[in-house]
Parts: C-alpha cells; sequence; structure tokens
C-alpha cells in the first residue's frame, strides 16, 4: 500500500514536472511577464535595453505567437535607438526566422527609411540595403521607390547602364504609365549611355517625342516639372552632340558642315543652354568668310 502510495506521488511529481515546461522541453518561463518587461522598457525610452529584451523573447520563446513581434519591436527599438546597423540585422533575423510574419511589410519599409538615411549620408552600404527592400516586395510602392533611389544614385554617379536597370525594374513590375517618372528616367539613362554623336542625335529625338507624349498625360505637378527638367536635359544633350559635331569638322578645316550642325542647333534647339555659342560661332564664320571676300 505504501508503495503504490508512493508510485502515485511519484506520477504525480512527474506530470508537475512535464507541465513546468514547454515545447522542446526547454524550463518555463513565464513568457507574459518577459513580454511586459520589454514593453515597459520601450515606453520608459530605454530603446536599446527593449531591443535586447524583445530579441532574447524571440530567440527563447520562438513557439509564442508574440515571438516574430518581439522581433519586429526589437529592429523598431534599435531604430528608435538610432542604431540603424543593429535594426536592419533585427530586421533580417525577422524575415530569416518568420518568413510568414504579418510585420514584414512594416519591417521593409523601415529598411526603406533606413537606407535613405545611409544614401544621403553617402555610405555605399545603402545600395545592398535597398537592393534587399526591392527584391522583398516586388509589384509593390515600397519596391518602386527603392529601384527609384537605387537609379538616382547611380544616374548621378555616371553609371547609366545600372541606372536604367533600377528604373526599367519599375516599369516592369508595374502597369505602364503608372510611374511617368521612371519612364522618363530609364529613357534618359539610355540615351546618355550612347557615345557615337550622330546615333545620339537620332535617339535623342526618340526621346524628345517620347516625353511630349508621357506629358500629354494626366501627370501630377512634380512628375510635370520632372517632365520639364527631363525635357530641357534632352534638347541641351541634343545641342550638344551638334556642337561636338561643329567642333570636330573645324578641326578638320571643312567649315560648311561645321556651319550646318551650328544652325541646326539655332534651329532646332532654341531653348538648349548652347544656342548663344552657337549664334556666336555662325556669326563669327560668317564675318571671317565676309572678310575673306
Amino acid at each position: 500500500m505504501v508503495v503504490a502510495k508512493s508510485n502515485v506521488v511519484t506520477c504525480v511529481l512527474a506530470a508537475l514536472c512535464c507541465g513546468c515546461a514547454t515545447p522542446g522541453g526547454r524550463a518555463y518561463v513565464d513568457a507574459d511577464a518577459e513580454f511586459r518587461r520589454a514593453e515597459d522598457l520601450r515606453l520608459a525610452g530605454k530603446h536599446v535595453a527593449a531591443a535586447k529584451a524583445f530579441a532574447q523573447f524571440a530567440k527563447r520563446l520562438d513557439y509564442d505567437n508574440r515571438a516574430n513581434y518581439a522581433q519586429y519591436l526589437s529592429g523598431e527599438a534599435h531604430f528608435a535607438a538610432g542604431n540603424h546597423a543593429s535594426a536592419l540585422a533585427a530586421f533580417n533575423r525577422l524575415y530569416q526566422r518568420f518568413p510568414y510574419s504579418p510585420y514584414l511589410a512594416r519591417a521593409n519599409d523601415r529598411c526603406l527609411a533606413i537606407g535613405k538615411v545611409m544614401l544621403k549620408a553617402g555610405n555605399s552600404r545603402a545600395v545592398e540595403v535597398l537592393d534587399n527592400v526591392a527584391a522583398r516586395a516586388p509589384y509593390t510602392r515600397t519596391a518602386a521607390e527603392a529601384h527609384m533611389l537605387l537609379g538616382t544614385y547611380h544616374y548621378q554617379r555616371g553609371r547609366f547602364d545600372q541606372a536604367k536597370f533600377e528604373f526599367d525594374s519599375i516599369i516592369a513590375q508595374n502597369r505602364r504609365g503608372a510611374y511617368p517618372r521612371a519612364e522618363l528616367s530609364a529613357a534618359l539613362s539610355e540615351y546618355r549611355q550612347i557615345d557615337r554623336p550622330a546615333r545620339n542625335l537620332e535617339r535623342l529625338e526618340a526621346a524628345r517625342q517620347r516625353i511630349v507624349r508621357l506629358r500629354k498625360q494626366a501627370l501630377s505637378e512634380n512628375d510635370e516639372r520632372l517632365a520639364k527638367k527631363y525635357l530641357q536635359e534632352i534638347v541641351d544633350l541634343g545641342a550638344e552632340r551638334h556642337l561636338l559635331m561643329a567642333v570636330f569638322y573645324l578641326k578638320q578645316g571643312t567649315i560648311d558642315p561645321a556651319l550646318a550642325h551650328l544652325n541646326e542647333i539655332v534651329a532646332k534647339f532654341p531653348t538648349s543652354r548652347h544656342r548663344t555659342r552657337a549664334e556666336n560661332e555662325v556669326r563669327f564664320i560668317q564675318e571671317v568668310r565676309k572678310a575673306a571676300k
């Protein structure tokens, strides 16, 4: 009888011990208390400590349905503390460990914001960050904005082929006409890549016509301003190519072809910044010829 009673006690204790364990045989942790502790740190403005507490919660209690939220909040706390590198690492862990988390889109938006800051600061790692942002959420406005930032970044540094790739990615992933700015940027990037002046003139005219067509759409005020800016750039590029050809012919001592190119600038590119120079060159050539008679 005593033995039976002892066995009952042993079984009860064993059951109690099993009840104190979490899935996987881990020791019991008060998940509610742990989450509240991390949340209290965040609300108190102790962002670094909160980030660490949320990260520990997500790691130790990954079976809890708040684990993915805790991992996301770890990144947010690092961001609030200004630790962008740590925030990116936390958000990356969210993607790796919780690929179906409902907080992935929010995390990606925050990564986009960090990428913008890094880009403005001249941090070259911003390119990698924005590449990841675009890859994680194709066909979204977040991806389109990341591609736009990358395209602008490469364009400003003369990497026109890379710039065009980024702008074309926006067009490919979204309805044509939805991002006219991307179309304008892609066009200009393409024409910037062409080195042969004669070929440039033909392609630049195609670019000009494309932008004129785009401006007939219902563009926003900002995009209309951008279209005008790019159209002016294309006009200047076209005039510049004619000017290069004129200089080339003048160096060869052939005046008539040079004069023809200069007159093209005056006639076809009247708003170009090269017009005044072209007019002066034409006037000078005419005066020299007149004096030579």
